[in-house]
């Protein structure tokens, strides 16, 4: 059994609505998940009346039977047109998977900032063979094509919890873009920025996820 559960705060005022109000917009749009969204056992969303300043204003907390079902949830399309609704209100422009290269290369243009979570397993044909805590991971090589053609340079990013339920981004220093161009080592590069982050708050990782799914071929086989 996998119990999710996600905290979040509220501004006072936003998208032309109280936070109260706002609260029950967010309740009712979760909760209407049940149902639509098979692997969900259950789910349920609370709202804080509580005025300390260390408390969350709403609470999400939801039940799958395993790690499946948690990733079959979080990739679900009535769910990411939720969490594609709340960051477009901060001013987040999302991109698909569909067409990403010619989005990323025009938001570079446009002098914008481009995330990728890199922190994910890839498949055989999108990914390389990188090493991840000792372990070859398949991890996307579109960063480093990217980087390498438009010249951007890679900062690593990450987000922690801090004390008082609040979060501090941390950025890290540039990853410098290998001579030669090898994808394979600029990839390498990346997954040790992502194992000294997770190093210094280990607990924090988001650990569900089977990073190392993907095998190479001798393993396969």
């Amino acid at each position: 059994m996998i119990k999710h559960i996600v905290m979040w705060r509220l501004k006072d005022f936003a998208a032309g609505a109280s936070k109260e109000e706002n609260a029950m917009k967010l309740k009712e749009t979760l909760e209407a998940l049940d149902g639509v969204i098979d692997e969900i056992i259950s789910i349920e969303v609370g709202i804080n009346f509580n005025n300390s300043p260390v408390a969350f204003d709403v609470v999400l907390y939801s039940e799958f039977e395993d790690r499946e079902g948690l990733e079959a949830y979080q990739k679900h399309p009535e769910h990411l047109k939720i969490v594609e609704r709340f960051r477009r209100r901060s001013g987040v422009e999302l991109i698909g998977k569909r067409r990403a290269l010619g989005e990323i290369l025009d938001a570079l243009k446009r002098g914008r900032m481009v995330g990728i979570l890199l922190d994910q397993n890839a498949s055989r044909t999108e990914g390389v063979f990188a090493p991840f805590f000792g372990v070859p991971a398949s991890t996307s090589k579109g960063l480093a094509l990217i980087a390498l053609r438009t010249g951007a340079p890679v900062l690593p990013i990450f987000i922690r919890r801090v004390e008082g339920g609040r979060h501090r981004v941390e950025a890290d220093p540039v990853v410098p873009a290998p001579a030669d161009g090898d994808v394979v080592a600029y990839t390498a590069a990346f997954n040790r920025c992502i194992e000294t982050a997770i190093r210094r708050a280990p607990e924090q990782w988001f650990w569900m996820h089977n990073r190392w799914k993907t095998r190479p071929d001798a393993e396969a086989g």
